[in-house]
């Protein structure tokens, strides 16, 4: 701990490598854009899943009919 105190009083020492290199490292921002396209590749699924599921409801709903009126004779 005495180290530590010396190393701030003289300017930081080791703190302040640690300090520029978060600063200079830019692996954070590569995941920011792995993020930011995961999550638009995300919203174009629900968008497409979404209209997806709408025809297949209305194939369903003709198939549901169709059986019905052969079931009941009319």
């Amino acid at each position: 701990m005495e180290q530590d105190r010396e190393a701030m009083r003289r300017g930081g020492g080791r703190y302040v490598r640690v300090l520029r290199t978060f600063g200079s490292d830019r692996s954070g921002a590569t995941a920011v854009e792995y993020a930011l396209f995961a999550v638009i590749l995300g919203i174009g699924l629900l968008v497409v899943l979404t209209q997806v599921a709408d025809e297949n409801t209305a194939v369903y709903t003709k198939i549901k009919d169709a059986y019905r009126s052969a079931t009941q004779g009319g």
